[in-house]
């Protein structure tokens, strides 16, 4: 396994591409193929089709949501790579979630594409749990 600047790109460009309002080529990032799975922070976003992936983005866009990534953690083997990060959603108003996001991707025609991804809320076990643990 090696670091991997394409995919840190690829993951940057996904992320300009939901901060820029265009839905169409985030999704164009995601593969198509049978197990692609994304999920999100809200407990309904467990999304394996392609229709429903494309309808939140275009929600989350028209709400002017953008994404700021952090310090992208990337890597490769073969033809499946990997990343992480320490991101944040940008509210309209400037608000600033913190959300950690994993991302699997799989070169399909010589083009990184996202096969399966988890974002998550990063709040504080006390925050979450009402303990801290």
């Amino acid at each position: 396994m090696e670091r991997s600047s394409d995919l840190v790109a690829t993951t940057q460009k996904f992320y300009d591409s939901l901060s820029a309002g265009d839905a169409e080529a985030a999704t164009s990032l995601v593969s198509t193929a049978d197990g692609m799975l994304m999920i999100g922070t809200d407990p309904n976003e467990w999304l394996t089709d392609h229709k429903t992936l494309t309808d939140l983005f275009a929600a989350q866009v028209s709400a002017g949501v953008n994404v700021r990534g952090g310090e992208i953690q990337a890597f490769e083997e073969g033809s499946v790579g990997w990343i992480a990060d320490r991101a944040a959603f940008i509210l309209p108003d400037g608000t600033e979630v913190p959300v950690r996001i994993t991302a699997v991707f799989h070169k399909e025609d010589g083009q990184w594409r996202m096969i399966q991804s988890h974002a998550s809320l990063a709040l504080s076990n006390e925050e979450a749990l009402g303990v801290d643990v």
